[in-house]
């Protein structure tokens, strides 16, 4: 059997009433999406509750990485046994290594203290208010510098960082003929 997902802690779902069918839902990541289909409505809330208590008992449950394999140099982990990674300058320091994770994600403000951490993004205060506001099943949110960070979290912000991200959510923006927000931008 062939898993949905990779990594439940990469994922995010959401209620889909958009299409023809009814009691939709979907499961998705940054890489790939599942969209699946219950046989009620109260069945589909139950899916989509058990799914997100699923992520966040994933982020609760992950241990500390023995090996963190190939990938972006995130430098070196703490080695005091199986604890979460929590030295918030060590955390800012490795995250702002990143390409492009010296500005906020989305409106390009410097030095940013924030992170969506299910996107692999840097954020500034005013745009992680802004993610709060989206719902952790969109965005969550945790300070660069006040939060625990786990080192599978932090290998995926240095894995992934606010160009390769931009990159992907961005791509049609120009022949949308939609603009990026800036810092000067109003909520």
């Amino acid at each position: 059997m062939v898993p949905l997902m990779d990594d439940l802690r990469l994922c995010s779902v959401r209620k889909l009433d958009e299409l023809d069918r009814r009691f939709c839902f979907e499961i998705f990541s940054v890489h790939t999406s599942c969209i699946l289909q219950a046989d009620s409505e109260l069945s589909r809330h139950s899916w989509i509750e058990a799914m997100q208590s699923t992520i966040n008992s994933a982020y609760r449950d992950s241990h500390l990485l023995d090996n963190w394999g190939q990938g972006p140099e995130v430098g070196a982990l703490p080695s005091e046994g199986r604890n979460a990674f929590s030295d918030g300058r060590r955390v800012l320091e490795q995250s702002l290594r990143v390409p492009g994770n010296h500005l906020c994600c989305d409106c390009g403000r410097s030095d940013p203290r924030w992170a969506s951490i299910n996107l692999g993004i840097t954020l500034c205060i005013e745009c992680s208010g802004i993610h709060r506001g989206l719902g952790v099943h969109q965005s969550k949110v945790r300070s660069l510098t006040l939060d625990t960070w786990e080192p599978e979290l932090l290998k995926l912000l240095c894995a992934l960082g606010n160009d390769t991200v931009n990159h992907i959510y961005e791509a049609e923006t120009e022949h949308s003929g939609m603009t990026k927000p800036t810092a000067e931008s109003s909520r």
